[in-house]
């Protein structure tokens, strides 16, 4: 094995930061695969080699009849391996090399480790010359790879029949990094959805909206993507609205404020989550959000169980689990509890229970939904355990305070599992549009922007028949009860929340042309889903919504019906030009009437695409014919952006290992691989 200069001992996992996971496979691009290494296999010569391994590396192995073997042959005896390939190729295995290092997120060094090398020499005895002498040296060939990986993806994107769609978000890594993620979204060339990570740069100074935007800024011209420019999907922060105005004037300072206004688009899962979080925790979720961590990071037990229990039901079931979750002791003895129903004796035997995260309503959700099924249990529990304190301890209460933190307090009664039964009900569809808006753009159509307002307009529907179900209820004496009336201020915070957002839909066209371009829906998904509308109760001038949203469909329709269009018949006879006579008798030309191509898609009946087509595929093919080119340039943008943020979630997900807390900090060259 050639010798290398330096050492990587203390830099080893800074390769590891290289890749946040499982690479993803660019268009055009395959995969190494370990089967293209070898150009011909032996199985037989494959057994001799794995029955040799104790002899030739030192190794005790236990025999069939349990005994031991001690093995002292000298590792290296190249007369005793049996190849098992006749020949390497070197470009194949250094890419199934480095994919291996990245992606499992393993130390540099490992490469000139002497068991790993004698491990490799099993399988092929002049390993030596194609392994790199040192973890320097493969540093230095994961930086090709990357820098080579990024001018292929530069080559996608330049090749992408749509515009360049951009989610981006702030994180703190747990060695207290803060992280830019980048995530660009197109269609590629072949009409499949993509989402791709681009840049995970660490952001020096505040976290202004102008900070971000001089970074994106670089990472945008960087690929090339100065006049591909689309739309950006980000959560509601205010520092991401300074960012994209900023983004925006720089490299599209043509648009109006009207126009740039329209190109920021809100993550629906961030909406999702607000308008969940107005119903379980009010108006002032920020607050509580604020205070609970403060009392939980201060200690202050019974300054956090005063402030759940003010949540009514989930405060109370919220201490219960936090309760019996706390020790190990306590989690065996719920497990031990048996069912008092006979009908679900032993139906959820086994079932844990979910601890929630305050800050994450999803997880709130499933630690009612998971408790109403375990409610005999926790009820049994909580009789048996109600003079006990919360905390680790089990000794007595004895001051007033600590007679405060007694578990008795947070008791659940019939009507707190009522309200929490409603809880649920309620929640669920929250929950399941949720999961929807996260499906795979790849795969399906779901997760596109058309999902955004059809989504709003269900749990619009959804909060304002159960407004009108509760409040029915709360002013029945026979039907109300403490639970009801709380439930009934609840839903009004989740409506207000979500009609909030409803009323921001006009100042970006884009949600409009994105069901327009939809076949399956069109303008007739507005017709009908708004035809009632006058009678909705608290709904704000109604009759406006059908006529607001054309004009804002036809805005935004303006950038598109004067595009050029290709000529069908390139390369073949060039068209005679007319003359003068010709053009005066010509009244296509001047025909007022005839429809432009967004009138002629609106004017077809709505249709659904074969079950193996997607819209992507469709509008790819529409491009290429001349009387649809512009409605379905249109329809190939608004296809390609997605619903949510949520991509660059998955990446800081995956970066908790990478930048884990003791791990040493990447360097700089490694650190812009991220890409």
């Amino acid at each position: 094995m050639a010798s290398c200069t330096g050492t990587d001992s203390d830099n080893s996992s800074e390769l590891t930061t290289l890749v946040s996971g499982d690479t993803p496979t660019l268009p055009g691009q395959e995969q190494p695969s370990i089967r293209a290494l070898f150009e011909a296999q032996d199985d037989a010569a494959y057994d001799l080699a794995v029955a040799q391994i104790p002899r030739d590396h030192r190794v005790r192995v236990k025999g069939i009849c349990g005994d031991y073997h001690e093995y002292t042959t000298p590792i290296r005896q190249s007369g005793s391996y049996v190849q098992l390939a006749t020949t390497v190729k070197r470009a194949p295995f250094e890419e199934a090399l480095i994919a291996f290092f990245v992606v499992c997120q393993i130390a540099l060094r490992l490469v000139a480790d002497e068991l790993f090398v004698g491990f490799l020499r099993i399988v092929y005895p002049s390993i030596d010359k194609l392994l790199p002498g040192c973890g320097n040296t493969l540093r230095a060939l994961v930086l090709e790879a990357f820098n080579k990986r990024k001018e292929h993806l530069k080559e996608v994107l330049a090749r992408s029949v749509s515009k360049i769609h951009f989610s981006f978000d702030l994180w703190t890594s747990p060695n207290h990094l803060a992280l830019l993620g980048v995530v660009a979204h197109f269609i590629d060339e072949f009409g499949q959805n993509q989402s791709i990570l681009i840049a995970i740069r660490q952001l020096h100074g505040s976290h202004s909206g102008e900070n971000q935007a001089e970074v994106i800024k670089e990472v945008i011209q960087e690929y090339n993507l100065q006049n591909r420019i689309g739309y950006f999907v980000t959560d509601n922060a205010s520092n991401n609205n300074t960012a994209i105005d900023s983004l925006i004037a720089r490299f599209l300072p043509h648009l109006t404020p009207k126009q740039r206004l329209g190109r920021r688009l809100r993550c629906l899962g961030h909406v999702i989550n607000l308008s969940a979080k107005a119903f379980l925790y009010g108006t002032e979720f920020d607050a509580f959000e604020k205070n609970a961590e403060a009392f939980k990071e201060q200690s202050s037990l019974l300054k956090e169980l005063h402030l759940w229990r003010k949540r009514g039901p989930v405060g109370k079931l919220h201490n219960i689990v936090t309760f019996i979750c706390r020790t190990p002791q306590r989690r065996e003895k719920f497990a031990n509890i048996q069912s008092q129903s006979e009908d679900f004796a032993t139906e959820f035997d086994g079932l844990k229970l979910v601890v929630d995260n305050a800050t994450r309503w999803n997880s709130l959700y499933l630690m009612i939904e998971r408790a109403i099924k375990l409610r005999d249990r926790i009820d049994r529990f909580c009789i048996d355990h109600a003079e006990f304190m919360h905390g680790s301890s089990n000794k007595k209460a004895l001051s007033m305070e600590e007679q405060e933190s007694l578990l008795k307090h947070d008791s659940l009664t019939a009507d707190d599992w009522a309200v929490l039964t409603e809880i649920v009900a309620f929640l669920e569809k929250f929950y399941t549009l949720t999961k929807r808006a996260e499906g795979s753009k790849l795969s399906s159509d779901r997760g596109v922007l058309s999902d955004y307002l059809t989504t709003l307009n269900v749990l619009l529907k959804h909060a304002r028949e159960y407004r009108d179900d509760i409040n029915f209820r709360a002013e029945n004496p026979d039907l109300t009860s403490p639970g009801i009336r709380q439930l009934r201020v609840c839903i009004v915070n989740c409506w207000t929340k979500l009609d909030e957002y409803f009323a921001l839909v006009n100042d970006t066209p884009a949600h409009y042309a994105a069901i327009v371009t939809n076949p399956q829906m069109k303008w007739k998904y507005f017709e009908r889903q708004w035809k009632d509308a006058h009678l909705w109760k608290d709904a704000t001038l109604p009759e406006s919504w059908l006529p607001g949203g054309k004009r804002a469909l036809n805005s935004l329709w303006e950038e598109y019906k004067n595009l050029p269009v290709a000529d069908a018949c390139a390369g073949s006879k060039r068209a005679r030009t007319p003359d003068e006579f010709e053009r005066e008798t010509d009244m296509t030309q001047w025909d007022e009437d005839e429809m432009d191509e967004l009138e002629t898609w609106l004017s077809m009946k709505v249709f659904k695409l074969d079950d193996d087509d997607t819209l992507p595929a469709y509008w790819l093919r529409q491009s290429k014919q001349p009387a649809t080119q512009r409605i379905a340039k249109m329809g190939l943008d608004m296809a390609s952006i997605p619903a949510m943020s949520s991509d660059c979630e998955r990446v800081f997900s995956q970066c908790k290992l990478i930048f884990g807390i003791g791990l040493p900090q990447p360097r700089l060259e490694l650190r812009g691989c991220l890409p």
